[in-house]
């Protein structure tokens, strides 16, 4: 079966414990240094990798392969992982083998893309959340300690340089309220980072093992992406706790928000596409479109992720699709 060949049962394991060796503390990282930065791009690339070979194996039906590999990798990591760690250790385990499990099972059973990706992201997203939620406040409390001496030093070289004291003002308080915007949507940047990381997994275990198998959950085209209507009711829970919550309920409102504001932006850009093609439109002028898009920053983001949120109602494809058919 697609999925179980020497390629997969060798690399896989080894993976695993490439990852467990550079997650949990057998490289000492320093916060700033190169090797800190190598080791971060090292772990990403590992752990879509795995989503893809551990769904893989899974779908295949190698589980002498999935186990073993992972006693290894839990061996190996458990031995490093202090108190203060452990938490990190379990969710980040609980994530990928959750989600690799999950995903690999039911495409072997045949389920649709809508459900398995669905089942595997909500993993995913539900354990990055524990994941986060008991040390964001720490965290934060010590990004804005680095983000005020970095501010007070740049105060410091600004009035230096002879620029106003009113400018100088001016400049740091605008940076701040970037960084301290930054800081509250930490949360909603490292949830969906870690969707995205199943995201890149799952589309590589489509497209080498899923597709060729003849199973039915692959990735669809992009134009045809389409948030569910259903993600409405979040919306509105958000903006309920948004205007009468207290200040905690606020905080996760706007990181709520804001994860569905780019799941909205993406299947918004999926329909401007859809257009642009439909009206063909070649490739240097749809890039034309998304270099405006990128310009207008905010207000275009906002604009096509309020096309996605309106299309999750409308499904305008599908209404002129229906329209096309009935014509002819």
């Amino acid at each position: 079966m697609t999925g179980g060949g020497w390629s997969y049962r060798l690399g896989v394991p080894i993976a695993l414990v490439a990852f467990a060796a550079l997650m949990f503390g057998a490289v000492d990282r320093q916060p700033g240094t190169a090797i800190t930065l190598l080791v971060s791009v090292a772990i990403y690339a590992l752990t879509v990798y795995l989503y893809f070979g551990l769904s893989a194996l899974v779908f295949a039906g190698q589980w002498p392969y999935v186990i073993g590999g992972l006693a290894i990798a839990l061996g190996l990591s458990i031995g490093s992982v202090t108190g203060e760690s452990l938490w990190i250790w379990i969710t980040t385990w609980f994530m990928l083998i959750g989600a690799t499990v999950a995903t690999g099972y039911l495409v072997r059973t045949g389920r649709s893309f809508a459900t398995v990706f669905a089942l595997g992201a909500l993993i995913v997203i539900g354990f990055s959340v524990l994941q986060i939620a008991p040390i964001y406040s720490a965290l934060a409390e010590g990004i804005r300690g680095w983000t005020d001496g970095w501010l007070e030093d740049a105060r410091s070289q600004l009035l230096a340089s002879g620029t106003t004291a009113e400018n100088v003002e001016e400049y740091v308080n605008a940076f701040r309220k970037v960084l301290n915007l930054l800081v509250r949507l930490m949360p909603c940047g490292f949830v969906m980072g870690a969707a995205m990381q199943y995201g890149l997994g799952y589309a590589w275990f489509s497209r080498k093992v899923v597709a060729p198998s003849g199973q039915s959950a692959v990735v669809p085209a992009f134009i045809t992406w389409k948030a569910p209507f259903g993600l409405a009711v979040p919306v509105l829970v958000a903006s309920a706790l948004r205007l009468f919550g207290g200040e905690s309920m606020e905080l996760i409102a706007d990181n709520l928000l804001a994860a569905l504001a780019i799941v909205y932006a993406i299947t918004g850009m999926a329909l401007v596409e859809h257009f642009l093609r439909g009206v063909r439109i070649g490739v240097l002028g749809r890039t034309l479109v998304y270099v405006m898009l990128f310009f207008t920053q905010v207000l275009g983001f906002l604009i096509v992720a309020m096309l996605g949120f309106i299309d999750s109602y409308f499904d305008w494809r599908n209404r002129a699709q229906r329209a096309v058919d009935a014509g002819n």
